[in-house]
């Protein structure tokens, strides 16, 4: 049962986002009426539910957008991801073509935290050191999540363990300058260095680090 949102989101805004979910899925009318019918007389819970049905029962292909939307709705309820496991379950099932129509498929699944997710999403061909919208290689995110287990996967499977981001630092600057002593050791026996390049805005993070009286991580 979805209670997220009945505990995080007023009645109109759950409408406005389930709605939403239903216009980009293509539901018809009467879905949409029996989604609002659901929402109200079901204290919100059932409707996910029952869109996430029919997108299975209308084989509806997720595209980009329609992830990303439940993912961000998911995200700002802090729902725990086994409660959209539908996601999981779709990677898991049919990959290759989700992969297909989800850019940046790996960053998502690294970024949720289940390994198995990354397992399911991986493949020869894919890119451990492309970086996404936001600028970050797969070992990035998982460094800044602090999953070991991930970023031990990705490190073994080659993934460049001095990549740097786009804000021109590597994967072992964050784990310094998050403490992550173990990633940090993990990184080093990789190879890995603290490293920045010229994109790497050093007085900004210099004053920053200076205003909470913390050292910056000393480059090797």
């Amino acid at each position: 049962m979805f209670n997220w949102f009945k505990k995080k989101k007023s009645l109109k805004d759950q409408v406005l986002s389930l709605l939403r979910i239903a216009e980009i899925l293509g539901l018809n009318q009467r879905d949409l009426d029996n989604s609002k019918e659901y929402l109200e007389y079901n204290e919100y819970g059932l409707c996910f539910d029952i869109l996430i049905t029919q997108m299975h029962e209308y084989n509806i292909e997720i595209d980009n957008e329609v992830y990303l939307l439940i993912s961000d709705i998911a995200a700002k309820m802090r729902l725990p991801a086994e409660e959209y496991s539908f996601m999981q379950e779709l990677v898991r099932d049919n990959p290759q073509k989700t992969a297909a129509v989800i850019k940046f498929l790996f960053h998502q699944q690294v970024l949720s935290g289940d390994i198995e997710n990354v397992k399911a999403v991986l493949t020869p061909d894919t890119d451990l050191n492309e970086l996404d919208e936001l600028g970050n290689s797969p070992l990035h995110w998982a460094v800044m999540r602090g999953d070991l287990d991930i970023v031990e996967l990705l490190l073994s499977k080659g993934a460049n363990p001095n990549v740097l981001c786009s804000d021109g630092y590597t994967p072992k600057w964050s784990a310094a300058d998050f403490g992550l002593n173990e990633i940090e050791e993990l990184l080093t026996s990789f190879g890995g260095k603290i490293a920045t390049n010229e994109n790497f805005d050093k007085v900004s993070w210099s004053v920053f680090k200076g205003f909470l009286n913390e050292p910056m991580p000393g480059e090797e």
